[in-house]
């Protein structure tokens, strides 16, 4: 069984305790937060209303619902990636 040394855990418990964790977590938070904004407005750009975004409300989940029958509304470099892709399931 793999314990880690004692070196390891001072160190950890170090880090933790100078707030390292806390500032990393909140600058991770402020990155992912505007990947996220940015990927949900190419999405929304490249897409517009034949795709319906839900629960980008929720970190970094959301989910995409392409409205049926809209492939051949999209603009066509759109519409080449969509038709060219197999489903996923």
């Amino acid at each position: 069984m793999f314990a880690p040394s004692r070196v390891e855990q001072w160190a950890m418990q170090s880090f933790l305790e100078r707030g390292h964790l806390y500032r990393h977590i909140r600058k991770a938070r402020s990155l992912y937060r505007k990947r996220h904004q940015h990927l949900v407005a190419l999405i929304q750009d490249q897409l517009g209303d034949h795709v319906e975004i839900t629960g980008q409300n929720a970190g970094l989940h959301w989910n995409p619902f392409v409205k049926k029958g809209v492939v051949h509304g999209l603009k066509p470099c759109t519409q080449r990636r969509i038709e060219g892709r197999k489903p996923f399931f």
